[in-house]
């Protein structure tokens, strides 16, 4: 970018071209599905490789695999910023902003009351967000020193309970019913 400082250049955007601001937040509610579906998927590939690792331990055929690990600890740190990333109440642009947003902008008792379901699975899952959020910040996006020197020596390993306890398919579910009755 030789020509154009990148602060310019990202500054730009197409929100001008659409008619009016329900068509904004509808284009940034379509992007937050289209994240969450991907961190769906990354938390399945990442069980799916948990389950294939523990299976070679049973047989004892372990062997370093830089390949697999790689791979496992990008998906765990891909699940991780995605869900803190929409989920994380002081982000402008999460889920809860979208929500305010679209209840606002409706008197429908039918869309009022899936925007009630999402609110009920995000609530349901939210002590599961905020443990993710804790140990991002812990474990990937700070070195923090009390874990560097704690005892346990934690590392993203520890993230993998909270992967299979968090159930954000129904609040995906709602987001995409909500979307196509909106549009």
């Amino acid at each position: 970018m030789n020509d154009c400082d990148l602060k310019d250049f990202v500054g730009k955007n197409f929100a001008d071209e659409l008619p009016d601001d329900d068509s904004k937040i509808m284009i940034h509610f379509h992007t937050m599905i289209l994240e969450l579906g991907s961190i769906i998927a990354a938390l399945e590939i990442v069980k799916i490789v948990n389950d294939e690792w523990h299976d070679r331990v049973v047989q004892s055929s372990i062997r370093y695999d830089i390949v697999r690990n790689v791979t496992y600890e990008s998906l765990f740190y891909r699940v991780v910023f995605g869900i803190t990333k929409i989920f994380d109440v002081r982000e402008k642009n999460g889920i809860f902003k979208i929500l305010s947003k679209l209840r606002h902008s409706t008197k429908d008792r039918s869309l009022l009351s899936i925007l009630s379901t999402i609110q009920e699975g995000i609530d349901k899952e939210q002590k599961n967000i905020d443990e993710i959020k804790l140990l991002r910040d812990k474990l990937l996006a700070h070195l923090d020193k009390e874990m560097v020197f704690s005892t346990e020596r934690l590392d993203i390993g520890i993230l993998y309970y909270y992967f299979e306890a968090i159930e954000i398919k129904s609040i995906y579910t709602a987001c995409i019913e909500l979307y196509n009755a909106f549009i």
